[in-house]
């Protein structure tokens, strides 16, 4: 006779089969919940079903444009900060370094290298433009203080 197991005790029997232990066997939770393996199969699989595919996507799936801007982002970072950026987008150093690789072997298309080379250039020489017009502006201001200092002090001898 089988009996009828509700939705809640399928995903508990889920979540202990996925993050169990490294102790514990999908036996021994099948024998502990009172279920039969195949209903432990099914519980996991229906509840991956139920979970939402995350966006980030396998290292083999990423772009030539993706990868080489990933070099250029985090190849020039010490280790630790190379590690936290491929933590962040989901990929392992190894990945940086096998994609840096391939693009001093010519494995990819040169104009693709150069045209996220320029983007990047673009934005670190908008970036140092912004930083002149605040340095100039700060000038400014600081020649027109001296300005009015030395006026105020000639006003008062």
């Amino acid at each position: 006779m089988s009996k009828r197991i509700s939705d809640k005790t399928k995903e508990k029997i889920a979540k202990l089969v996925l993050y169990r232990s490294e102790h514990d066997t999908i036996k021994a939770i099948a024998a502990k919940m009172s279920v039969s393996l195949s209903t432990v199969n099914r519980s996991v699989q229906q509840y991956k079903n139920q979970i939402p595919a995350t966006k980030e996507k396998m290292p083999e799936q990423w772009s030539q444009q993706e990868r080489l801007q990933a070099v250029l982002d985090s190849y020039h970072l010490a280790a630790e900060e190379q590690s936290a950026y491929c933590r962040r987008n989901g990929i392992y150093p190894h990945n940086i370094s096998q994609w840096h690789q391939q693009i001093q072997n010519n494995q990819m298309d040169k104009r693709i290298v150069e045209k996220i080379e320029n983007k990047r250039l673009k934005a670190e020489n908008k970036a140092l433009r912004k930083e002149i017009a605040k340095k100039d502006q700060a000038l400014s201001e600081a020649a027109t203080l001296l300005l009015l200092k030395k006026r105020l002090e000639e006003a008062c001898l």
